[in-house]
């Protein structure tokens, strides 16, 4: 049997107390609420919570501020990261 780790909700990776943050996780929910499997909606929460983090991180509005150099970077720290 293989063993899958929980990902978390956007509130253990960032703070959601502000209005932009929690308006990104509302429209982040929304989304995840689609048609897909729980394993995979766990997998985009995650993903996606991070790429939130990332942008207010760095100044970036991430539901439009960030361009493809902003995404790119965000890839590259992640497979460093590992």
């Amino acid at each position: 049997m293989v063993e899958v780790m929980a990902c978390p909700s956007i509130e253990d990776v960032m703070d959601t107390t502000t209005a932009a943050c929690a308006a990104s996780s509302e429209l982040m929910e929304r989304f995840l609420s689609g048609h897909w499997t729980p394993r995979t909606r766990a997998n985009y929460r995650f993903i996606l919570a991070r790429w939130l983090d990332w942008c207010l991180t760095h100044g970036y509005d991430p539901l439009g501020g960030a361009d493809a150099t902003a995404l790119e970077t965000f890839i590259a720290e992640l497979k460093t990261a590992g």
